[in-house]
């Protein structure tokens, strides 16, 4: 009789993916009706804005869901890491970023879903695009979907000298006159 044809789960497999692909093209569309229908609700980099924030629902004390537009990196010295005052999940909708942590790094592109304790140290680092005649360094935008859990801790810097608070850094970087250095004492 001879063998039967094996099955092919990579149908099912591009079927799935097809399907996922979907719903990452529908959060972009919804993601960008939120960007083009009104200004940030936040912008993070007081000299050069490196990202823009937009609250899809109130902010409240539970459950928060963000659109976060990148523009740049994360704007302190690069050996400096943040981490977050809540359990956070990022999904990238559009482009890709390395995220950088203290020993080690990963490539996020589209349709990375991204679960980070409140305490993992990381930063963002926007890959180049390339150089332009009107920019020095064109960078490639990023949008991400960025749900946070309850507030469990204080946020700040991991600085060479150990963790620094956020206010304290921030004042320690304007005190200066620059988004760097709010790690020096």
């Amino acid at each position: 009789m001879g063998c039967q044809e094996p099955t092919r789960p990579r149908l099912r497999y591009r079927t799935s993916r097809h399907v996922l692909g979907y719903i990452e093209m529908s959060l972009l569309t919804w993601a960008n009706r939120i960007i083009n229908s009104r200004d940030p609700d936040f912008v993070l980099g007081e000299y050069h804005t490196c990202s823009e924030r937009w609250h899809v629902l109130p902010r409240n004390n539970l459950f928060n869901i963000y659109v976060h537009r990148w523009l740049d990196s994360d704007p302190d010295e690069s050996h400096v890491f943040h981490d977050h005052p809540y359990a956070n999940i990022t999904i990238v909708l559009k482009g890709m970023y390395w995220e950088r942590f203290k020993y080690g790094h990963r490539l996020r592109r589209t349709g990375a879903v991204i679960v980070r304790r409140p305490s993992t140290a990381h930063r963002i680092e926007l890959i180049d695009a390339g150089v332009s005649a009107k920019y020095e360094n064109v960078k490639i935008q990023v949008i991400t979907l960025f749900m946070t859990g309850p507030r469990v801790r204080s946020w700040g810097f991991h600085c060479p000298k150990g963790w620094v608070y956020w206010k304290t850094y921030l004042a320690n970087a304007k005190h200066r006159g620059t988004p760097h250095r709010g790690c020096e004492e």
